[in-house]
This record gives C-alpha cells, sequence and structure tokens, in this order.
C-alpha cells in the first residue's frame, strides 16, 4: 500500500481511475468490451495534513458487445483510517445474503482498493428517502418496508473478528475530536456533553442486556434511496460506520434523524404515524414493552448527543444554538429511562 500521504495524489489522477476501471471492467459489466468515456465528479474532497476523505461519482459510457453502449455510475469512496474496508465487507455481506435483489437492495459492491484506501461500488439512481420527505412524498408503505429490511440485515450472520463493537465511548461519540479543537475547549458545551455521555455510559450498563447485531451505524433518511427507474425499490447506502451493537442503535437512529430532518416538512402527527408503522413492522405487530420504549430512547439520546457533537465542527451562532437544543434534547430523552 503507498503512503496514506501520497494517497489523494491518486484519487485525483483521472487516468489512474481508467487503468483501474479498464482492468476491473467485467465486475462493472460482464458484457461490457471497453470503457468509451470516463468522467469524474467530487461528491466530497477533504484534505488536511492527516486526514483526507473523498466522495466522487464516475459517469462511464462502456461498450459492449456488438457496439452496443451503456453508462454506468461508479462511486469511489476513501477516507484515511481504512473505515471504507469494513463499509465494503459490510455491502459486501449484505449484497450476498438478499439484498441485491427485492424491494430493499443495497448497492452492487465492486472491490475494495488497498492501494488507495478505497472502496468502489456500483451507484443506484434516484434521490434519498429525505429528499422525497421535503418534497412532499410520504408514503408508510415504505416506511414499513425499510424497518422489515432493517430486521432481515440485523439477521445476518456475521463472521468473527471483521466489524467493531459500538458502545458509548468517547471515540463514538466524538471520533475526529471535535471538542479537543481550540475554538471548543472553553465552550460551556463540552462540559454539558461530557456530563451528558457519562450519564448515557450508566444507564446502557443499567438497561442494555441484548446481544449484539450487524448494524449500519449511521442509518437515516438520508441514507435511504428510492429508486429512480423503480418507485418500489429502495436502497441503503452508505455503511461508513457499520459495528456490531444492539438492534436498538438502528432504530432509534432513524426515528431521531427522520423527526429532527424533517422539521418543517413533516408535521408531528404524521411522525408519530410513522414511527409506530416503522416499530410495528420491524417487531412484527408484537406488543412493544416500556422497556424496549426505553432502550430505544437511550439511543436516540445517544443519536442526539452525537449529532451535538457534529453541529459543534461549526463556529456560527445557528449550529452552536443547534448543538445546544441537540444536548437538552438528549438529557430530556435519558431523564425518564428506568
Amino acid at each position: 500500500m503507498k503512503n496514506p500521504k501520497n494517497i489523494p495524489a491518486l484519487l485525483d489522477d483521472g487516468q489512474y481511475f481508467f487503468r483501474l476501471f479498464q482492468k476491473n471492467l467485467k465486475l462493472i459489466d460482464q458484457d461490457a468490451v471497453k470503457i468509451l468515456f470516463h468522467q469524474f465528479f467530487y461528491i466530497k474532497r477533504h484534505i488536511s495534513a492527516e486526514f483526507f476523505h473523498y466522495v466522487i461519482e464516475h459517469r462511464l459510457t462502456l461498450e459492449q458487445k456488438h457496439g452496443i453502449k451503456i453508462r454506468r455510475k461508479v462511486y469511489t469512496i476513501s477516507f484515511s483510517n481504512h473505515g471504507r474496508e469494513k463499509m465494503y465487507q459490510a455491502m459486501a455481506l449484505a449484497y450476498q445474503n438478499g439484498f441485491d435483489q427485492g424491494d430493499v437492495v443495497v448497492p452492487k459492491p465492486l472491490w475494495y482498493e488497498t492501494e488507495a484506501m478505497a472502496l468502489f461500488y456500483l451507484g443506484i439512481p434516484g434521490d434519498s428517502l429525505l429528499e422525497h420527505l421535503k418534497n412532499g412524498h410520504f408514503d408508510l408503505n415504505n416506511i414499513k418496508k425499510i424497518a422489515q429490511a432493517l430486521e432481515r440485515l440485523h439477521a445476518s450472520q456475521v463472521p468473527g473478528g471483521v466489524f467493531t463493537t459500538h458502545d458509548f465511548s468517547f471515540p463514538y461519540v466524538d471520533p475526529t475530536n471535535v471538542l479537543g479543537r481550540d475554538y471548543n475547549l472553553n465552550d460551556p458545551l463540552k462540559s454539558a456533553v461530557l456530563t451528558q455521555l457519562s450519564r448515557l455510559q450508566q444507564l446502557q450498563k443499567k438497561v442494555i442486556t441484548e446481544k449484539n447485531v450487524l448494524s449500519h451505524g449511521d442509518f437515516h433518511p438520508d441514507n435511504i434511496i428510492i429508486n429512480k427507474f423503480d418507485s418500489h425499490q429502495l436502497a441503503f447506502i452508505d455503511f461508513s460506520e457499520v459495528c456490531l451493537s444492539p438492534c436498538y442503535y438502528d432504530l432509534a437512529s432513524f426515528l431521531q434523524q427522520l423527526e429532527l430532518m424533517s422539521l418543517g416538512y413533516l408535521d408531528r402527527r404524521l411522525y408519530l404515524q410513522a414511527e409506530k408503522v416503522f416499530l410495528a413492522a420491524y417487531f412484527n405487530d408484537q406488543k412493544i414493552s416500556p422497556a424496549i420504549i426505553d432502550k430505544i430512547n437511550l439511543y436516540k439520546a445517544w443519536t442526539a448527543l452525537k449529532n451535538a457533537v457534529y453541529a459543534l465542527i461549526f463556529t456560527e451562532t445557528h449550529d452552536r444554538h443547534y448543538a445546544r437544543y441537540l444536548v437538552t434534547l438528549s438529557q430530556k430523552l435519558s431523564q425518564h429511562i428506568k
């Protein structure tokens, strides 16, 4: 593997990608014989002395036998801490266990390139569930399908030693040390976050006894795509935070972020209806006990706190207000957990 500091040079090199795609052409399309056109665009390109994060969209025109031309979109994701290798392994596991077809799929994982610390996968055309909600398209049947597919994902058999186990430790709530940055050191919000984190750690030890399952790790409406050419098909994307955890992590993450992300687009009555449908579909219409609600609320509190830390990346006044709101929300959610 190349020195990680040299990897951004590879990821900025169109010829590097062209050669790579030519070498792996049959993985992209088994009937393709050559690449006619390649163009790429940065969706994310963040580079510093210690860090890089790329998300790249490639638009390919391929020639098949008999001169037939087809178009494919391939996505490249590279992250400086090797996290995208786990993402590839999670997508491959799901794809091989029923998520290659049907009403809910994952994009086809193509390969992981060690030299560039990069995952390559085949894109699914469409917009996120969040975009659909913002455009006034609210479909409870989609909410039901998402919950049922999530339950199938959680039932996946997972090989040992591949994925890390999520807990309520500091590195999971603040993986890039946002609270340690100079502009946050003296902010009272830092102390509030750490105090609330300690409370959640204590609650987790008391109320969570379930086994860990394969968890998406960042499950929310912007990581679910509705297929542009088949509106009945959804896709789970961005497994970059895949881990092992109790099922409540993904359940709470989806519900908490559905509520927060759709503020102004989805009124409270419709959100509560969506939450009811989602939980009923996941638990197969079984009665949901107060203990389960407590566990979901614990992970909602965790999700709110994690999002508060993310908001503290930014120094604008409205971001600080939002971070304060999220810390308060986390505190409220945890106060009534027995």
